[in-house]
C-alpha cells in the first residue's frame, strides 16, 4: 500500500513540476487541467494538517515510497462534530504516469490508491467514539467503482476485524460507519 503525507506549498511545487513532467508534449488540454488545479490547491490555501482543518477541503499526497513519487492527491474534508468524526474523500487526481497506465494496469493502480485513501481515513475514525468515512462518487465511473467494491468488499470482516459498517448511500456515497 501506499502512504499519506499533508502538503505545504513548497512540496506542492515540487509535485506540479513532477507532475508537468509527465505529461506528453503535444497534451495540451492534460497540461492545462494540471496546472489548473495545482494553481486552485495553492490559491485557496487547502493544504496542512487535516486534523486542523474542520470542515475544510484539504488536499493530501499519496506517496509511493518505493518509487519515492507523488502518484496522487487526494481532496479530503475531515469535520469533528462532537464526539464524531467525518471523513469524507471527495476526489482523487492521479498523477499523469498512472493515468496514461493501460485499462487494466490503471483499474489495479487506482484500487491500491483508493484502498490505502481508506485506510488513512479509517485510522483517523478508529480513535473516535463515532467515526465515519465516506467516499464521494462524482461521475459515473467513480459511481461503478465504489458499487463494485461494496459488492465484493468483506463486509463481515470490516465489521469483525475493523469495527466499521460498509454501506452504499445512493448512488453517489459508500460509507463505513464506526460501530459503537
Amino acid at each position: 500500500m501506499y502512504s499519506l503525507k499533508n502538503l505545504d506549498a513548497k512540496s506542492i511545487k515540487s509535485i506540479e513540476a513532477d507532475w508537468i513532467e509527465q505529461i506528453n508534449i503535444n497534451d495540451d488540454s492534460n497540461l492545462e487541467l494540471t496546472v489548473s488545479n495545482f494553481d486552485h490547491i495553492i490559491s485557496s490555501n487547502s493544504f496542512g494538517d487535516l486534523l486542523q482543518r474542520s470542515n475544510l477541503a484539504t488536499y493530501i499526497a499519496v506517496i509511493d515510497s518505493e518509487a519515492d513519487k507523488v502518484i496522487a492527491i487526494t481532496e479530503v474534508i475531515f469535520a469533528r462534530q462532537g464526539a464524531k468524526t467525518i471523513c469524507k474523500i471527495m476526489e482523487v487526481f492521479h498523477a499523469p504516469s498512472i493515468s496514461a497506465l493501460e485499462d487494466e494496469e490503471y483499474q489495479a493502480e487506482s484500487a491500491k490508491i483508493l484502498i490505502s485513501i481508506l485506510g488513512y481515513m479509517l485510522e483517523i475514525n478508529k480513535s473516535t467514539n463515532h467515526g465515519i468515512t465516506k467516499i464521494f462518487a462524482r461521475d459515473d465511473a467513480a459511481q461503478y467503482t465504489i458499487k463494485k467494491f461494496h459488492d465484493h468488499a468483506d463486509k463481515q470482516s470490516f465489521r469483525d476485524l475493523l469495527g466499521f459498517e460498509v454501506r452504499l448511500q445512493g448512488h453517489q456515497w459508500l460509507e463505513f460507519k464506526k460501530i459503537s
